[in-house]
Formats: C-alpha cells, structure tokens, sequence
C-alpha cells in the first residue's frame, strides 16, 4: 500500500456513509429520502472512481488482500447516471438531453 502513495502521492480515498440499512430499504421497495440518495450516490462515485483507479495503476505492487477488495467492486454506470440529476445540495437538476 505504501507504494501507491510513492507513485501517487494524491492519492485518497474519501470518507463514505455506510448504506447497507439503505440498501435493505431498497430491497423492501421503500422510497428513500434525499440524505439516502446522497449517500448511495457517493459511494456509486468513490466506487467508480477507484475501479477506474486500480484499472489504470501500474509499477505499484498491492497486497492480496487489497488486489481482491478493488477487483470485487462493481461500477454501475446506469444507476450512477441516473443519480446523476441531483446535485450536492439534495436538489434535482435538468441535465441537458
């Protein structure tokens, strides 16, 4: 891990809310709130973000554990796009078409 940090100095990931009462609410087709939205919309951004990370990381040897953790996340493009509309502060945007 210490050698991300020498290849990539910048190198951060930011704090996200855990989601998984979110997520069980989803399974129980209930309607979230915006917080809720927020959150999952996030963790869809730090997850694509890292992904598209670890894809494009080279010269820099990870340990196992941490070579399983960013190959098990999925990116969900179409559900991201589709949260895409609402902005930082909770409100709906028009995206141009």
């Amino acid at each position: 891990m210490a050698q991300i940090f020498v290849e990539h100095p910048h190198f951060s990931v930011p704090t996200i809310q855990e989601i998984r009462p979110v997520t069980k609410r989803l399974e129980l087709e209930t309607s979230l709130n915006i917080d809720e939205l927020l959150a999952v919309k996030k963790v869809l951004r730090v997850t694509h973000e890292l992904r598209n990370f670890y894809d494009e990381l080279e010269n820099v040897r990870l340990e196992k554990n941490w070579i399983e953790f960013l190959k098990n996340l999925v990116d969900l493009p179409q559900l991201q796009g589709s949260l895409h509309a609402i902005n930082e502060a909770g409100f709906i945007e028009k995206l141009c078409q």
